[in-house]
């Protein structure tokens, strides 16, 4: 259970008379691997793949979800333009270059510690920490695009070192997403 995020690459392949002899290929291709024969009245395909994919990336999901989607999340099938992709790659970046010299560790001040396998006083050290930041995130009044969310099994809330990996991340599926062809579109979606 959790929060599983996907983010798709389609691409409509015409096999009409009337189009490129390198569509025409493309569909004829991909009739013969898959052993499909198209209807004469509408030799088309759609092809879609998944080029990113994150698990518990809250901050990202609210971004899409508050940025596209006017802030329903209803696990619905979301557009993604280019240009929100540079936005998005963007807020990224921007948020890496203010990335704290200390970074909260991936602990919780709920989460029981295990005394024999962690050392007592690094773990209260840890704790301490994450207090002494808990005013970055939860706050009702942040304006940070990428502030994390809460949900049903969403993972942390914590501007911690998942919280930057999952930005990382991100600009990486957005460079590589930017870097297909415009014949591309894509779209996110998430489920929970």
């Amino acid at each position: 259970m959790g929060l599983d995020m996907y983010l798709r690459a389609n691409k409509y392949v015409s096999g009409w008379s009337f189009t490129s002899d390198e569509n025409k290929a493309e569909m004829s291709k991909l009739s013969e691997m898959y052993g499909i024969t198209p209807h004469e009245g509408s030799p088309s395909a759609e092809v879609s793949f998944t080029i990113g994919y994150w698990r518990k990336a809250n901050a990202i999901h609210g971004w899409f979800v508050r940025e596209l989607a006017e802030g329903r999340d209803e696990c619905q099938r979301i557009y993604v333009s280019r240009a929100n992709l540079e936005t998005l790659r963007a807020e990224c970046l921007k948020a890496l270059g203010k990335k704290p010299a200390l970074v909260v560790p991936a602990v919780s001040s709920t989460v029981a510690v295990d005394v024999e396998k962690t050392d007592p006083m690094t773990a209260i050290m840890d704790m301490m920490k994450v207090q002494a930041h808990a005013h970055e995130f939860n706050d009702e009044t942040d304006t940070d695009p990428l502030r994390p969310i809460k949900g049903f099994f969403f993972g942390g809330t914590e501007k911690d070192e998942w919280y930057y990996e999952d930005l990382k991340d991100t600009v990486k599926i957005c460079d590589e997403a930017l870097a297909m062809g415009e014949e591309w579109s894509f779209e996110y979606y998430a489920s929970w």
